[in-house]
């Protein structure tokens, strides 16, 4: 780290670097940056007789980046990045956009209206036949599940079982 950078632990175990203000502080210097953090974390670490690996996902975001740049925006643009960067892991580095920051809400979104949707029956399966390749006779059926969404339409499995990920759901 720079001198005037400052490291800061979260409650969730994380830490927040906050950088130095910088005149020539760009998104290639933050890439730089958090390639060097990474280095420094993913260097081997003894434990008793054994040698243990770390990696890290880093997100960040930068003050040109959010309208309204003060510090708990800028942290939740960061964080943004960096849960988008643990889903593409180990060792994934994420600027954040506003690119990120839709995908997210509509995650958000698909997670919080999905129990209600199993209750209102929005949740239907779809039977499509496996054939046999030699006789052309219906060998199996397979069962897909589509989300019949009020505003976004029918809804494949890839459209949303993405967002269920690591919940409960």
């Amino acid at each position: 780290m720079r001198p005037g950078d400052r490291l800061v632990p979260q409650e969730d175990g994380s830490l927040v670097v906050v950088l130095a203000p910088s005149h020539r502080l760009d998104l290639e210097s933050m890439v730089r940056i958090a390639g060097r953090l990474q280095l420094v974390v993913q260097q081997p670490i003894v434990l008793g007789d054994k040698a243990v690996e770390v990696t890290c996902c880093i997100g960040f975001c930068h003050a040109r980046q959010v309208p309204d740049a003060d510090g708990r925006s800028l942290l939740e643009a960061a964080q943004i990045a960096a849960d988008e960067a643990m889903r593409n892991r180990p060792g994934a580095i994420r600027a954040f956009s506003a690119d990120l920051a839709q995908a997210r809400s509509t995650r958000d979104a698909l997670r919080a209206g999905f129990a209600a949707a199993v209750e209102a029956g929005q949740i239907r399966a779809w039977f499509q036949p496996q054939l046999s390749c030699d006789s052309g006779q219906v060998s199996g059926m397979e069962a897909l599940v589509r989300w019949h969404h009020p505003d976004r339409g029918c809804l494949s499995p890839g459209d949303f079982l993405p967002a269920l990920d690591g919940t409960d759901l």
